[in-house]
């Protein structure tokens, strides 16, 4: 099957070209055109986020957009998929999730992708946090990277964590392998093991849980669902396209086919 269509003269001043079926481009020009492309393919396109969008609809994973807790939330994260520099804020009152809204839109998206981001829930009781500053009972001495697990757990159950010991009896390269469950502020952890022996106090403030929300992407979380195109003197695109705007303040032909 074979069907054409022949634009003599396009410039920047004329409208997006709505093509009568998906077709591909064709420069015949003697110089390099640009174009503004809109792809026939749905969620093809990679960019950034849509400005402030709630992307509350897109997610997925937890039951009624509810927290492990009945708390009320407002934090901003990162996204962790794209280009890194994406961030959302997550709003929530009494457990369930009101908003989340994107706060710096980051790039590398496109529609039907599933991005995640990882929220704080304070309202439980594991701990996710704030070891390095914990009240220490006989510190450490320096050692390398270990896990460790309580012998005395206070109020809560399941606690591990690894880190290593620097010459100064610093705690560093922390990394919470269990935020356990049922800790209270003033809770004494003892751990002796890997050589070490010392008893490390929880605060309110190293209490919570790590949660992470999934989000599946569609096309309308995106900023925009067309892209520029420079098309070079004899070049076709190799995708088909159903819209074309041609950029520039010089008419340009263009040629629309299917083969």
């Amino acid at each position: 099957m074979s069907a054409y269509k022949y634009y003599s003269a396009l410039k920047g001043t004329d409208n997006t070209q709505v093509l009568p079926a998906d077709l591909r481009l064709h420069n015949d020009n003697d110089v390099a055109i640009t174009l503004e492309i809109t792809p026939t393919t749905p969620n093809s396109i990679y960019g950034p986020f849509a400005t402030d969008k709630n992307i509350t609809t897109s997610l997925v994973g937890v039951t009624t957009g509810r927290f492990n807790a009945s708390g009320n939330i407002a934090e901003t994260t990162n996204i962790v998929e794209g280009n890194g520099l994406a961030t959302v804020r997550t709003v929530a009152a009494l457990g369930d999730i009101t908003t989340i809204t994107i706060v710096d839109e980051g790039n590398d998206f496109r529609g039907g992708m599933r991005v995640s981001t990882i929220v704080d829930d304070v309202n439980t009781t594991g701990i996710n946090k704030g070891v390095a500053a914990m009240t220490q009972i006989g510190a450490p001495i320096e050692s390398g990277y270990f896990t460790y697990s309580t012998i005395t757990t206070g109020s809560g159950i399941g606690f591990k964590v690894a880190f290593s010991v620097s010459e100064l009896l610093v705690i560093q390269d922390v990394s919470i392998l269990n935020e356990g469950t049922g800790y209270a502020d003033g809770d004494l952890l003892l751990f002796s093991e890997n050589g070490q022996s010392f008893t490390l106090t929880v605060a309110t403030a190293d209490l919570g849980t790590n949660v992470t929300l999934y989000f599946d992407l569609v096309a309308s979380d995106l900023a925009d669902d067309t892209f520029p195109l420079k098309l070079n003197i004899g070049d076709t695109t190799d995708f088909l396209v159903k819209a074309v705007k041609v950029e520039g303040a010089n008419d340009r032909s263009l040629l629309a086919y299917l083969v």
